[in-house]
C-alpha cells in the first residue's frame, strides 16, 4: 500500500476541501427526510430546515408576477422556488465552472421540487397549514388547489405530486453522486502526485 503523500494530506486538510466535505454531509443528511418512504402529508407537516429558504423565493415569485393573470400568478410561487436554485446551478456550472458548487445547487433544485409535492397532494384535502397558520380549507384554498382546479386536474393531484417528489429525489441523488465524485477526484489527483490541484 502506497504511503500517503504530503500533497494528499494537504489536499484533505485544505479549508476548501473540509468545507465541501461538510456541505456534502449536510445535504446528504437533509436528503434522508425526502428519500425516506413517508407520507406526503407528514412531509408537509415536517418540511425540514430548507423549507423557510424555499418559502422566501416562493413568495418572491408571487411578488414578481403580481401583474400576471391569476393562473400564472399562482404558479409564480413554484416557479420562484425552483428558478432560484436552477439559476445558481447555471451560474456556478457555466460561469464559474465549479462542478462541486453547481452540484450543491442542483441538490437544492431537487429538494425544492420535493418540497412542492406535499402541497400539490393537498390540493383537494386542504389539510396542510399555510404561511398564515390556517389550513387550506380554512383559508378557502391555496396555490395548487387553484392551479389544478383551473386546469381541471384536481383529481390528478396525487400523481402530479408523486412526479414532483420522485423528480426531486432523483435530482438530489444525482447531485450527491456528482459531489462525491468531485471530492474523490480531488483526493485521487493529490495522491497521484498532481500537486493537489483544485478540482472544480
Amino acid at each position: 500500500m502506497e504511503p500517503l503523500t504530503n500533497e494528499w494530506r494537504e489536499a484533505v486538510l485544505k479549508p476548501q476541501f473540509i468545507f465541501r466535505f461538510m456541505a456534502l454531509l449536510l445535504t446528504g443528511f437533509m436528503s434522508i427526510r425526502y428519500l425516506h418512504p413517508v407520507s406526503l402529508y407528514w412531509l408537509g407537516l415536517n418540511p425540514g430546515p430548507m423549507h423557510p429558504v424555499d418559502l422566501i423565493f416562493h413568495e418572491a415569485g408571487h411578488a414578481l408576477l403580481f401583474w400576471a393573470p391569476p393562473l400564472l400568478h399562482a404558479l409564480g410561487g413554484t416557479i420562484g422556488q425552483l428558478a432560484m436554485p436552477l439559476a445558481l446551478v447555471l451560474a456556478f456550472g457555466i460561469k464559474n465552472r465549479s462542478l462541486f458548487d453547481a452540484s450543491i445547487c442542483l441538490w437544492w433544485v431537487g429538494q425544492s421540487s420535493a418540497d412542492c409535492a406535499p402541497y400539490i397532494a393537498d390540493a383537494r384535502a386542504l389539510r396542510l397549514p399555510l404561511i398564515t397558520g390556517y389550513t387550506g380549507a380554512e383559508a378557502e384554498g391555496h396555490d395548487w388547489e387553484f392551479i389544478l382546479g383551473q386546469l381541471n386536474l384536481l383529481t390528478s393531484d396525487q400523481g402530479i405530486a408523486a412526479a414532483f417528489l420522485w423528480t426531486g429525489r432523483m435530482v438530489m441523488v444525482l447531485a450527491l453522486l456528482i459531489g462525491i465524485a468531485c471530492l474523490a477526484h480531488q483526493i485521487l489527483s493529490a495522491r497521484r502526485g498532481w500537486g493537489g490541484r483544485d478540482v472544480r
